[in-house]
């Protein structure tokens, strides 16, 4: 007498075959698990061009925003990256911190600077007439949609 076949789960298949092992990183990632409190934010912030020319820009307008080079000290499990300047730097970035209140009022900023262009572009958009038959500027549903030419099925 044979037995009925059981259907194997596809979980127990695939996963476990496609688990990788703890401590895969993909190639050319940058280390992200840096944590030097609640207060402070780390970033890596680009120093260099395709590994040759030098970006200052990149890093003096961060520093006038309130961004200073993370010390080799605060992090001592990145002593590897340490170099010649005495930063941490990897991949052609420096290790970069600021204050989180400093961080969210920079990201609150640019928000409001994003709705206003936002508004901006909308309200332009709703002022243009609406006499090419061709280009339907709102669906019935009320959503702003352009169409050119036919419309979509």
């Amino acid at each position: 007498m044979a037995t009925p076949n059981r259907r194997v789960n596809r979980s127990e298949v695939v996963r476990g075959a496609t688990a990788r092992p703890k401590g895969w990183m993909p190639p050319n990632s940058m280390v992200m698990d840096i944590d030097l409190g609640p207060d402070v934010k780390v970033r890596w912030i680009r120093k260099f061009y395709d590994g040759s020319e030098e970006d200052k820009t990149s890093i003096f307008k961060r520093m006038q925003r309130g961004w200073v080079l993370v010390k080799p000290e605060e992090v001592p499990k990145l002593q590897y990256l340490v170099n010649q300047e005495g930063s941490i730097q990897q991949a052609g970035c420096v290790l970069m911190k600021i204050d989180r209140e400093i961080a969210d009022l920079d990201v609150q900023y640019y928000e409001e600077q994003a709705l206003g262009a936002y508004k901006a572009a909308k309200q332009g958009f709703e002022k243009e007439d609406n006499s090419n038959p061709y280009i339907k500027k709102f669906s019935e549903s009320g959503k702003p949609s352009v169409f050119r030419g036919r419309q979509p099925d």
